[in-house]
């Protein structure tokens, strides 16, 4: 994979060179031509419509570079997937789908226990702040009801 690295940044700055003028320029175009007549609001330059991009960029996320495995690794992890079961035999395609249940029955039991001892330990419980001293259990009861009632 280090062989392949070398061109990634001459088509980096490419990129840079290429498409970032052109995508300012049509939001520029765009944002002048719509947003003073329908809305009264101030028209942009190149720049402010470049950094418009950024912003929306920082703040939306979209695009590549968002994390996670891109979608190429995504598909060549499926494909990789698809070839193994193609070569796997029907009985042991029929033993990966029992160990499949399996795992999903116990992801499930594990879920149901974790919340079960949850709801255990709180009780009728409630965790309070103390300052500088992290959480601390009380016991906890309902007001009165003659409380409520002469407030």
């Amino acid at each position: 994979m280090q062989r392949k690295a070398w061109y990634r940044f001459p088509m980096f700055i490419g990129f840079i060179l290429v498409f970032l003028p052109l995508f300012g320029l049509i939001v520029m175009l765009l944002w002048n031509g719509l947003i003073p007549d329908l809305f009264g609001g101030p028209e942009l330059s190149f720049w402010q419509a470049v950094g418009l991009l950024a912003l929306t960029k920082i703040l939306l996320g979209h695009g590549p570079g968002r994390g996670g495995p891109s979608r190429h690794r995504k598909h060549k992890m499926w494909w990789n997937m698809m070839q193994k079961w193609e070569r796997m035999s029907p009985e042991e395609r029929e033993k990966m789908r029992e160990q499949w249940k399996s795992w999903g029955e116990q992801w499930r039991q594990h879920e149901h226990d974790k919340w079960e001892s949850w709801s255990r330990r709180k009780g009728d419980r409630v965790e309070t702040w103390s300052r500088g001293k992290g959480p601390r259990t009380e016991d906890w009861s309902p007001p009165e009801d003659d409380d409520r009632k002469e407030s």
